[in-house]
């Protein structure tokens, strides 16, 4: 018994050591009109942004004068328009145990011990950062069609202490389509 609560022990430790520090990135582009990453980006702030949202605007626009594309600070000259939202859903886990079926109590019982599956299912504050960039004119003028849009999906104790690296990570994927897990450094 001692060494089976081990295993499970050392298993479930893990699963979630290897699970903490992974995101979810979906991003797609627009067939008709492909992204330059040659063009100007303007940084659009927020109507009216949560301090979190305004932090990560001060961290996005360092990575993106460190990266490849181009930053615009004056929306006039810019050919693109990136926009951005944070928002904290609760995202949902499920997980498995194996407990054992029993009629009679446990020191009285001396035959096989049978077990069945348990699901359980639970919440943990998440963070979803969407980012869209459409064309200056399609800002301007509409419609408001994107040509890029992606979301990010992580758990929020995940960005608070990686936030750096899942920007570049965004930065990394812009103009490209892709949906998967990513690991994060």
């Amino acid at each position: 018994m001692q060494k089976l609560l081990i295993g499970f022990l050392y298993i479930a430790i893990s699963i979630q050591a290897g699970c903490s520090a992974r995101a979810y990135l979906r991003s797609n582009q627009a067939i008709s009109n492909p992204f330059n990453k040659n063009a100007s980006i303007f940084l659009k702030p927020a109507e009216a942004m949560t301090m979190e949202e305004a932090n990560f605007m001060v961290l996005l626009r360092e990575a993106i004068k460190k990266s490849e594309l181009l930053l615009e600070e004056d929306l006039s000259k810019a050919d693109y328009v990136l926009f951005f939202a944070i928002s904290e859903p609760t995202l949902l886990g499920q997980s498995f145990s194996y407990e054992p079926v029993m009629t009679t109590p446990y020191f009285m019982y001396e035959g096989p011990t049978y077990y069945y599956p348990v699901s359980y299912i639970y919440g943990y504050p998440g963070l979803k950062i969407a980012i869209t960039i459409l064309k200056k004119e399609n800002f301007l003028s509409g419609p408001r069609t994107p040509l890029w849009e992606a979301s990010l999906v992580v758990k929020k104790e995940v960005y608070e202490d990686y936030p750096h690296e899942l920007i570049k990570i965004i930065l990394d994927h812009v103009g490209q389509r892709f949906e998967g897990r990513i690991k994060v450094p």
